[in-house]
């Protein structure tokens, strides 16, 4: 009597498996303008990060270690990618320090335009 295991592949699991890495991967690209959103409109600093930089590891191995089954490399392995996407993100969130002003400004200009060119209109109305 020979049982073995044989898996039988379904479509269903690569198609699942294809969408999910394709939304990560679409989550993951867009850690740059998230970050220069969060420099750029809230008081986010380089420094902030920086001083709680050793909590937010804490709190980035604590996630890791909710989300993976409890193996060691594999916990290590999310760790170091979500330190990655950390790091990541504090170079952005520096990048977008340095350049937040210019941002803010043509963004303000950009709105007061608008606003002239409304009222301007409303007032060829009446």
């Amino acid at each position: 009597m020979n049982t073995s295991w044989h898996h039988i592949p379904r479509i269903s699991d690569y198609v699942f498996f294809s969408l999910w890495l394709c939304f990560c991967l679409q989550l993951v690209s867009q850690v740059p303008w998230i970050a220069l959103y969060i420099a750029v409109f809230f008081s986010f600093s380089y420094s902030m990060f920086a001083k709680t930089r050793k909590y937010w590891y804490i709190f980035l191995l604590c996630v890791s270690a909710l989300i993976c089954p409890p193996d060691v490399w594999l916990q290590a392995f999310c760790w170091g990618t979500f330190i990655l996407c950390f790091e990541c993100l504090h170079i952005f969130i520096c990048l977008g320090q340095l350049y937040g002003n210019e941002l803010r400004f043509s963004y303000a200009s950009q709105l007061a335009e608008k606003h002239n060119l409304t009222t301007k209109n409303s007032s060829n109305i009446l």
